[in-house]
């Protein structure tokens, strides 16, 4: 990768953060829930758990090939 590419992929990674930071709570719950991410709040403590698990929709019959093919969970609300 040229010096040039490399600044290309920052650029665009930075554009994407950008957009995220600014991007409503349907565009954000729509990007925890395709990577497979749960946010608990604790309001008392200010503090926000993030938990990313991948969920196998098949069963397992290949030992760890499976991950590969892991599709995200869907959001649980607690």
């Amino acid at each position: 990768m040229t010096a040039e590419e490399i600044r290309a992929l920052i650029g665009g990674v930075q554009q994407a953060l950008e957009k995220l930071a600014n991007a409503g709570p349907e565009m954000k719950a729509a990007l925890h829930k395709g990577l497979g991410v749960t946010l608990t709040c604790d309001p008392k403590t200010g503090r926000t758990l993030v938990e990313s698990r991948p969920c196998a929709q098949d069963r397992v019959g290949g030992g760890l090939a499976h991950l590969r093919h892991a599709r995200p969970c869907s959001i649980s609300r607690r």
